[in-house]
Formats: structure tokens, C-alpha cells, sequence
């Protein structure tokens, strides 16, 4: 586009002025593009003829500039005085400022916030699983206890606003307690802080292990976000477990799984933190939703992607680490029942789902598996390698139509590293129908924890087998989906527990951060507590940094992570954008295999839009 100044009743000396101005700009707009000591964008602003809204377009640079040169550029001078104008070289038109956060909707605050919002929005934050609860792994029971005077308040599971700590308004004091319960296990309790407190004592979270109430430590068996004292602070708050050695118990006369959070010591209270608009829930989902009014515009928007990690980190690979995250973009109906995650233990799988155990397999209890329960195989009859675990998806297999990675996560133990190995066969409609097996994998990890198991290193599962025309006759709507995880102990006595096995949606977008690793002994390069991690394509500068957040919510660029893959591409498809996450770690040192990931990672992520057009809808 070209541009130019049109003087009217102003004297030389101020046309010089405009036009050492507008010669400033475009200097500075190149400078922006192309250096690192300036940072502030330039920006062309208009409102076309047939706009509803201001469009705001990035300025790269002009050809009349001559950018070793600019202060003495005659050409320049000539052109914006002229007819043919100043060429004017610009990004495509976005209806935010580049540099500009919109503000988010925050879907943490909601117990169904794997829904999407109602209104279109142009930000979203979400509170974001290592795991799929459908109908199980959620709270039933929610109790306050006030110790001295020994009485429960009653169940707050279905209250949006309650006082933490308190019954019947009393003052907390030492030894007073919070309590969550499940029927089943869960992993990640998340709420939202109304009121902060204003105190001074001290929070220990505890579990029930079946003798004794025992104290866990932060890093190695929770997190809390957004801090060590979560309940002084406004906003979303989670505490996220490992699971371990945990054993049902009865309080206040309800057999649950319980975790509390209870006053160990107690100097000072003024205010008590109060949980309000939003009653307390397990996190049951990994990933967030963009409802199909977010995307507009007639191209990709720019996103921003920021994932916050919950505190409690230590300096050795452990629970409260984080060195990789993959994700996948899959545009669904409001209404379909597409999973990404498929438990291998049996529970908390839409009705459609069906698991059968097959050869030396059976149901184990393990409290970091999917809603408590895995499959266990011990190769007790036959170790070569055959089917062990059949999932069946009744009419689901236009449902997964699409590309995947496929990951399992299972757990060994006993013998050695590569004694085990696993493999994935998918059949069309039945065990009789047309198939495809892929190699077999070995584990590399031997009790070290749950491993991430890359199923098709490299590779992809595609659904359909081969290409299809959904208008030509190829209709698959009532065709089942069999998924069998196949498995063999080359040697030795490993048994193996199965945990669940994941589709990443790939085909429409995918990416995958990795920890650069910059310290092989403490791990600093993580992402942990205090910290996120940004990738942004375009929205405010285009780069994925790992950043340090400080107490007043600054933000400090840190390590740079690897990001594999494009940048975040969102589609205008008139369906919901569901982004879905899988996060690991490290095993046992930092930088080497294996990767471990266990359902109760957990992630705030926070996405930011700036939707795109080509052209405007009158004069450009």
C-alpha cells in the first residue's frame, strides 16, 4: 500500500516536520522487525467504510527508506510529496494492537470449565488435567473442622461460598482442618479465592495412608498454585497430588479418599480466605475449550499460549517438574464424544467405551491411575507378544476420524529396562475387520515411575486407514473403533501396570516444548513453580521463552525452550477449538530417558487471540 502526506496551509518548516515524523516511524517500524533494541511497535490504525470494529495493522518497513541511511534519503522525500506516495510494507490486519493481552475469560472458576463460554472471547484461561474423569474422580464431600470445638461443618461440595477453615463463622486456630473427598481417587482439587486471608500460620496437606495421617511434601508428592499460600491470594487456586500410598478412610462418618489442608501452627488471623462463585472440584479434563464464536477474521489468528505451573518444585527430577509438554488441536461439535484420553484401568471412560482384559491381564488398584484403577499384566502364561487390553468404542470411529501421536502410560516392575515392550493394533469396526499393528516399543524405565511411551515413534496413526471422501459413500458413522494394546517380556520377571493410553490430534495442529536442559544437576531450566511458559506467535513478540513470575505478578524472560512445530494455528470453522495437553518429566536425571507422566501434572494455561484479516471490508 502506498501512502502520502497531502500538506494544507502550513509552512515549509512544518511540512518538514511531518515528514521527518512520518520518516521516523517507518524507521522505527524496520527497527522493530529487524533488531533488538526496539521494542515499541508502529501501527496503522483505521476503521474501513463496512467494519464493525478499529483494525490495527503491523508496520514492517517502507522500500523508499534506505535503512543505512535514513536521515539523508532524498527519495524518500520525493515520494511523500508526490503522487505515487511512500510504499508503506505492513502485516496483515488483526482487530487488537500488536503488543496488547486482551482479557481473558477464566474458565478455572467453573467446575464444567472444560465447557466453553457463552460469549465470544478473545482470551481464555483454564485449569488443565494430566488425565480424563468422566462421571468419576470428582468431590462428594467438602468439610470444614473447627478442633476446639470438635464439630464438622456441613458438606460444601455443592456451595459456591464458604469460609475455609471456619464453622459457623468461628476465627481458624491451630489445628483446624479442611477436608476433600472422592469415592474414587483424584488428582487435582482447584477453587477460587474471593476473599484472601490475612494471616499468619502455618498449612500442611495431608493424606490418609491407612494407618496414619501423613504429611506430604511439596515437589516430590504435590504442587499449589499459585503459591505456598494459596489462600492469601485472589483468584484461581489448585493443589494437585501424585496420588502414592493412599487408603480410604471415614470423616465425620463418610468413607472417602480424603486430602486436608490443616493449621499446624498459628501466630496471627485477621481475615479469613473465602472461596467464593465457585464451589471447590477435582479437575477432571486436559484440555481447554475456544468456543466457535472466538475465531473470526478470514486467517489463522495470532496466539499467545502461556502455561503456569503450580509451586512446590525441588532440585532433583521429581513430581513438581515439568521438561515437556506436547499438545494437539481438534475442532469438534459442542456434543462430540471425542477423548484423547483413554483409560486402560476401565473407569471414568464415556459409556461407549468398553475395556476388556485379555491374556495374564487383571484389575489392579493403584492410586496414581486414572480414577484408582489399572490393568496389570504379569506375563504369567504367555510372554510373547499378544493383545492384553482391548478397547472397544461403540460407534466411535467417525468420531476419531483424523491424525494422532499415540502415547501409553504404564508403569514396570521388577527386572530391567527394555525387558518389556508394547505395541498398538487398531481394527475397523471389529477384531475381524480390517487392521493395522504398528512395531513393538521397549520401556526404559524399571520402577522409576508411570513412563510415557511413544507408541509410534516418529510416526502417526491415521483414521481412516487410507484416504476417504466423506460426501463419495465412504460412511463409517456406525462403525466401532477396537483399540488393543499388545505387549511381551522379552526376559526376566517384570509385571507392568496400564494407565491409560493417549490420542494427540495432530493433523490439524500440533506442538511439542522441550526443557533446554541448560543444568544437567538442578534442573533450572524447568518449568516449576514461579514460573510459565510462554509461546507466543505474534500477539506481543514471536518467540517461546520459559519466564520467572514474581510476587506482584512481573514477568522475566528466562531459558528459551525448543518448540517443535508451528506456531498455534486456531481455525474459523464454525466448531469449538478444543486444545489438548500432555505434559512429563524426567525419570531419574535430568536430560535423559525416560520421560515419566503421571495424571496429577497440572498447567494453567491462558490463551490469547488476535484474530486476523486479509483485507478490509471497504477502502484498504
Amino acid at each position: 500500500m502506498r501512502w502520502n502526506i497531502i500538506a494544507k496551509d502550513c509552512t515549509p518548516d512544518e511540512l518538514r516536520e511531518e515528514i521527518d515524523r512520518f520518516e521516523d516511524l517507518l524507521v522505527k517500524a524496520w527497527e522493530y522487525s529487524h533488531t533488538f533494541y526496539q521494542r515499541t511497535p508502529v501501527l496503522l490504525h483505521v476503521r474501513a467504510a463496512r467494519e464493525s470494529g478499529d483494525r490495527y495493522a503491523l508496520v514492517d518497513s517502507s522500500p523508499e527508506i534506505d535503512k543505512d541511511s535514513p536521515l539523508f534519503n532524498r527519495a524518500f522525500d520525493e515520494a511523500v510529496l508526490s503522487e505515487m506516495g511512500v510504499g508503506v510494507l505492513r502485516y496483515a490486519w488483526t482487530d487488537t494492537p500488536t503488543g496488547t493481552l486482551p482479557t481473558v475469560e477464566d474458565l478455572s472458576a467453573r467446575a464444567d470449565a472444560e465447557s466453553a463460554p457463552a460469549a465470544p472471547v478473545l482470551a481464555v484461561r483454564g485449569a488443565v488435567g494430566n488425565v480424563r474423569h468422566h462421571a468419576v474422580g470428582t468431590l462428594s464431600d467438602v468439610y470444614a473442622f473447627d478442633a476446639s470445638l470438635g464439630t464438622f461443618s456441613g458438606n460444601l461440595v455443592a456451595t459456591d461460598s464458604y469460609d475455609l477453615f471456619s464453622v459457623a463463622g468461628a476465627v481458624p486456630a491451630v489445628n483446624d482442618i479442611h477436608y476433600f473427598g472422592g469415592t474414587r481417587p483424584f488428582f487435582t482439587v482447584a477453587g477460587y479465592i474471593g476473599t484472601p486471608g490475612v494471616y499468619s500460620w502455618t498449612e500442611v496437606w495431608e493424606l490418609w495412608t491407612g494407618a496414619a495421617w501423613t504429611t506430604m511434601t511439596a515437589g516430590t508428592q504435590y504442587v499449589l498454585y499459585p503459591d505456598a499460600t494459596p489462600f492469601k491470594t485472589e483468584g484461581v487456586w489448585a493443589f494437585s497430588q501424585l496420588g502414592g500410598s493412599w487408603q480410604q478412610t471415614a470423616i465425620n462418618g463418610v468413607t472417602r479418599y480424603w486430602v486436608r489442608v490443616r493449621i499446624s501452627a498459628f501466630t496471627s488471623h485477621t481475615t479469613t480466605p473465602r472461596n467464593e462463585d465457585q464451589r471447590a472440584f477435582a479437575l477432571q479434563h486436559p484440555h481447554i475449550v475456544l468456543p466457535s464464536t472466538a475465531v473470526q477474521g478470514d486467517a489463522p489468528p495470532r496466539v499467545l499460549l502461556r502455561m503456569r505451573h503450580g509451586l512446590g518444585a525441588t532440585t532433583s527430577p521429581a513430581f513438581g517438574l515439568t521438561n515437556r509438554i506436547l499438545a494437539g488441536l481438534k475442532t469438534v461439535e459442542s456434543t462430540s464424544l471425542f477423548e484423547a484420553f483413554l483409560n486402560l484401568g476401565g473407569l471414568g471412560n464415556r459409556i461407549q467405551w468398553t475395556t476388556t482384559a485379555l491374556t495374564d491381564v487383571s484389575v489392579a488398584a493403584l492410586t496414581t491411575a486414572p480414577a484408582g484403577q489399572a490393568h496389570v499384566c504379569d506375563f504369567g502364561t504367555d510372554p510373547s507378544l499378544v493383545p492384553r487390553i482391548r478397547m472397544t468404542g461403540a460407534g466411535l470411529f467417525s468420531t476419531y476420524s483424523g491424525r494422532y501421536r499415540v502415547f501409553l502410560r504404564a508403569k514396570q516392575a521388577g527386572g530391567a529396562n527394555g525387558d518389556v515392550e508394547h505395541a498398538i493394533r487398531v481394527f475397523l469396526d471389529s477384531t475381524s475387520g480390517p487392521f493395522i499393528q504398528k512395531p513393538a516399543v521397549a520401556m526404559r524405565s524399571n520402577i522409576v515411575g508411570t513412563e510415557l511411551i511413544d507408541l509410534i515413534p516418529n510416526g502417526y496413526l491415521q483414521l481412516p486407514f487410507a484416504e476417504y471422501q466423506t460426501g463419495g459413500g465412504d460412511d463409517f458413522s456406525q462403525a466401532d473403533l477396537v483399540i488393543e494394546v499388545l505387549s511381551k517380556r522379552n526376559t526376566g520377571s517384570a509385571i507392568v501396570y496400564y494407565a491409560d493410553l493417549i490420542l494427540l490430534p495432530v493433523d490439524e495442529w500440533a506442538g511439542e516444548w522441550e526443557d533446554p536442559v541448560s543444568d544437567i544437576t538442578t534442573g533450572s531450566s524447568s518449568l516449576r513453580g514461579g514460573t510459565l511458559l510462554e509461546d507466543d506467535g505474534g500477539v506481543l513478540l514471536d518467540r517461546t521463552i520459559k519466564m520467572l513470575v514474581d510476587g506482584s505478578g512481573q514477568l522475566f524472560p528466562a531459558e528459551t525452550w525448543t518448540r517443535r512445530g508451528l506456531p498455534i494455528r486456531l481455525r474459523a470453522s464454525g466448531d469449538e477449538n478444543r486444545l489438548y495437553f500432555l505434559s512429563a518429566r524426567f525419570g531419574s536425571s535430568f536430560g535423559a530417558a525416560p520421560l515419566l507422566s503421571t495424571p496429577g501434572q497440572f498447567l494453567l494455561a491462558e490463551l490469547y487471540l488476535h484474530n486476523v484479516y486479509r483485507d478490509l471490508r471497504g477502502n484498504d
